[in-house]
């Protein structure tokens, strides 16, 4: 700590380019200006002590004064014994410091006085705010020292009505408060909670919201709250942005899984979000939004909240899609809400999706498309139904036994899988024994893969029922 520094504040050496910058311990602000010059405009007044400043009431000429530094206004000079207590800013004024009113002063002019009061009360809480709030100085240069998110960053107070977290509207009593994370808007109830976040630059616990407080003491490695802001918003770049840093996350980390971090999620809404982005947004978003949502599902912590929204329509829409990423994710998640749940195996059937998934089938997908969408039929088919006969009368049989050919093991062994369910049925047996697929069959059935080998002994062992299988 240097000598000539005022209270409150530290000098510390950016250890990147080596120059020093200056911490204030009191609001976590950080700059590369030594504070003496940045608090001169506080000192009006060379008999005021530092951090206060005087100002005049424009309403009725009377002086007061401000302290920047604990927050407090009073009537009474600094530098005097205070007559009474400093009122606070978020308090009104005593009438014992108000100037007298004149005879003549009607009781509506008492009113407009009361209300004078409380408006200034206001301006300087919105002042003091921002006071708190990291300095808009050298932006480009505090971008060289912290690697999340800065000042331009932050959302911004004209275009934020409603709390981020819990929705509730901004008035004059529910204020605003950026979280120094995130960067988003919350209401006080949520906002809270401090924590020292030594990345951005704050070495002292400063105001962050309760999604990034859980966030920072878990360590997890990306901002939940900032990749939902990406998502929100109306730039297409920007929510493929967040939707991207999700999936990597819910790809790499089994952290991802926790419990705060799936309530985090749902408190933020992701799961209406993401659905209405696979109906509304631009075909890259959706392939974005898509592969997010099978990353998600990978994650058995995650599919409860999800069971509250409408996903079948976007996702047989993205099933669809002409891109075989999104296409590809879709099934995969259609894949993983089937395999888990009989009522979202009747909600597709009753929606058509069977036939949608045997016009993909039968399309010449991708290796990962047609092997989600066998995985998909193999549930469907498990239920005591008729699907069999629509995939029977529609040609299904000839792409799964073209994919017996594949290298891949996974897919061979859901095709054979379901050649073999299909086969349970004796119409099915003789179209497959004739389809051509004794060769690969053979072929399976000495495949390294037990997976692989199990699968082919299952189809064997419904084809020894045909005929023309054992000829």
């Amino acid at each position: 700590m240097s000598s000539s520094l005022p209270s409150g504040y530290q000098k510390l050496t950016d250890p990147n380019s080596g120059r020093p910058y200056y911490v204030n311990l009191v609001t976590g602000q950080t700059s590369w200006t030594p504070p003496a010059e940045e608090t001169n405009h506080l000192q009006k007044s060379g008999s005021l002590p530092a951090g206060w400043e005087e100002r005049v009431d424009p309403t009725t000429g009377r002086t007061f004064y401000i302290d920047h530094v604990n927050k407090k206004t009073s009537w009474e000079h600094p530098g005097q014994p205070a007559a009474a207590p400093r009122p606070s800013a978020y308090e009104e004024p005593s009438r014992s410091h108000r100037q007298p009113a004149s005879r003549s002063q009607s009781g509506s002019q008492s009113v407009s006085t009361l209300e004078r009061d409380a408006q200034l009360a206001r301006e300087l809480a919105a002042q003091w705010d921002l006071e708190s709030e990291p300095s808009a100085k050298n932006e480009s240069d505090a971008d060289a020292i912290t690697s999340g998110t800065t000042l331009k960053d932050w959302a911004k107070d004209d275009d934020t009505t409603h709390c981020f977290l819990t929705g509730t509207k901004f008035t004059v009593v529910n204020r605003k408060h950026h979280c120094r994370y995130c960067g988003q808007i919350f209401a006080s109830e949520v906002c809270k909670r401090t924590a020292k976040i030594p990345q951005l630059g704050y070495v002292e616990p400063v105001r962050v919201c309760d999604v990034c407080a859980d966030q920072l003491e878990s360590g997890d490695p990306v901002c939940i709250c900032k990749q939902v802001a990406l998502l929100r918003s109306s730039s297409e770049s920007a929510r493929q942005q967040g939707a991207r840093a999700l999936t990597n996350w819910a790809a790499m980390d089994p952290q991802f899984g926790a419990a705060p971090v799936v309530a985090a999620l749902e408190a933020l809404k992701l799961p209406e979000l993401i659905a209405s982005l696979m109906r509304t947004a631009a075909p890259a978003t959706q392939t974005a939004v898509a592969q997010l949502l099978a990353a998600i599902h990978s994650h058995s912590e995650h599919r409860a909240p999800f069971k509250s929204v409408d996903l079948l329509e976007p996702l047989l829409s993205s099933v669809r899609n002409a891109n075989a990423d999104a296409a590809a994710a879709a099934m995969s998640t259609l894949a993983t809400l089937c395999a888990a749940s009989e009522s979202a195996r009747n909600q597709l059937r009753a929606a058509n999706g069977l036939a949608a998934l045997l016009d993909v089938l039968l399309s010449a997908p991708s290796e990962q498309t047609a092997n989600a969408t066998c995985q998909v039929l193999v549930s469907l088919c498990e239920d005591q139904t008729d699907d069999w006969k629509l995939l029977l009368n529609n040609g299904a049989i000839f792409p799964l036994v073209s994919a017996l050919g594949s290298a891949n093991a996974e897919l061979q062994g859901n095709a054979l899988t379901l050649l073999a369910m299909l086969c349970a049925h004796r119409e099915c047996r003789e179209p497959v024994a004739e389809s051509g697929c004794l060769p690969a069959l053979a072929s399976a059935l000495a495949s390294p893969k037990q997976e692989v080998q199990r699968a082919a002994l299952a189809l064997v062992q419904q084809l020894c029922a045909s005929k023309r299988a054992r000829a």
